[in-house]
Parts: C-alpha cells; structure tokens; sequence
C-alpha cells in the first residue's frame, strides 16, 4: 500500500477517536498558543495489563488517573489529548498486536503536535513485596529525565516520598520526539499498593501529582 494512503488511514482513525476534529490538532495547536499534552493511559481493550490478586485491571486505574491529570492540566490552561478515553486499544483493529498498538500511540502524539508525553501505568513483579511509583525516561535524553525529576518532586509534595527514576528502553518512549515519562503508578502484585490503586481518592491524587509536575515542567519554559 502506497505511504500516502497509510497515513491517509491513520488520521481517518484519529477522526473516529474524535481526537481530530476536521482539521489537523497541531494547528489548533498552534492557534491556541498553548502546550499540548499527550496523555497515554496503558492498555485497553483486549488487553488488561497488570492484575491484582483480587482481580483489579491495570487498564481502568490507568484510564481513571489519566482523566484526573487531563482535567486538571486544562483547569491550567494547558490542552491535553488522551490516546484512548475508553476501555478499549489505542489503535483500532481487527487483531490486537502489542507493537503496533505502541507505534500507534507514538505516532498519534507526533501528529497531534505533542509538547510533551506522559505514559501512565501501573506495575507488577513477582514477589509481591515492591510497592510505589517508578518514574522512567529514556537515558541522555535531558528534557525527559527533567520531566521525570519534576514529577518526582510534585509527587513527593503529594505523597511525603520521592518515587525512584529509573532509565528504561521502553519502545513507545524511544519513538517519541518530545520530552517523554512513564509513570507508574504503583504495584498492583503489592497488596497495600493495590487497595490504594483502586481508591478514587488516591487516584485523584495521584491525577493532581501527575498535573503538578507537568506544570511545574512547562515553566521552566
């Protein structure tokens, strides 16, 4: 198929989302005059992500987090476009692939004119005795492991702690362009970190933690 057309396809997809509404987003972008952040809420659809022991998905704390964090980002003045806003896959296809659901995600932050990209997650391992955020970038990228610092400082002021900030080779964040974070929320395998998780109280705490280390970011300027 001809590289026009699978682009064409792409950003036929974008309209459906209602992410793109007859014109291109980054020239509303552009026109607003305001940063645009992509939020990218992990998982969806056929694909759960981490589970509890008691059943909670990955999925819906992801998404739930992510809704408080856009809200309050635009309470700020600063326009924010999620890369799903339902239980369901960013990239809508006939057979779910992993990788291509990843790619898709990038490349939707490209095209809709990212200034920076938040990746949200919860995590899990094996022994069920690690528990608390992990802020990731990908190494000798400045700009990104800045952002993680200034999550790191706004969800300490949250949550009295620092969460680490690790490097990882993370295929969505080395595809990105602009400065670039997962975000993982805590540990689903972790009993304690998985009552919390479910709680709609901590998660709006963590969506206003999140929101206050991306403002935080943005003026440093």
């Amino acid at each position: 198929m001809p590289r026009t057309l699978v682009w064409l396809g792409f950003f036929l997809l974008l309209i459906s989302y209602g992410l793109v509404r007859g014109e291109p987003p980054a020239a509303v972008t552009a026109a607003t005059g305001r940063p645009l952040v992509v939020i990218d809420p992990g998982h969806g659809g056929v694909d759960p992500g981490a589970i509890s022991a008691s059943g909670i998905q990955e999925k819906s704390i992801n998404l739930a987090v992510s809704f408080v964090a856009a809200n309050d980002l635009q309470t700020h003045g600063i326009a924010v476009a999620l890369t799903r806003q339902s239980d369901r896959p960013a990239l809508q296809a006939r057979r779910f692939i992993v990788v291509d659901d990843l790619h898709f995600r990038s490349w939707m932050a490209h095209h809709l004119g990212a200034t920076l990209f938040l990746s949200i997650h919860s995590n899990s391992e094996p022994t069920g005795t690690v528990a608390g955020p992990i802020l990731y970038y990908v190494a000798g990228r400045e700009s990104s492991h800045q952002l993680a610092r200034d999550l790191a400082q706004a969800f300490a002021r949250t949550f009295g702690r620092t969460p680490q900030i690790r490097t990882i080779r993370q295929l969505v964040l080395l595809e990105m362009k602009v400065p670039a974070t997962t975000v993982e929320l805590g540990f689903l395998t972790n009993r304690q970190d998985a009552i919390r998780l479910s709680s709609g109280a901590y998660q709006r705490a963590l969506g206003s933690a999140i929101s206050q280390g991306v403002v935080q970011y943005l003026r440093h300027g």
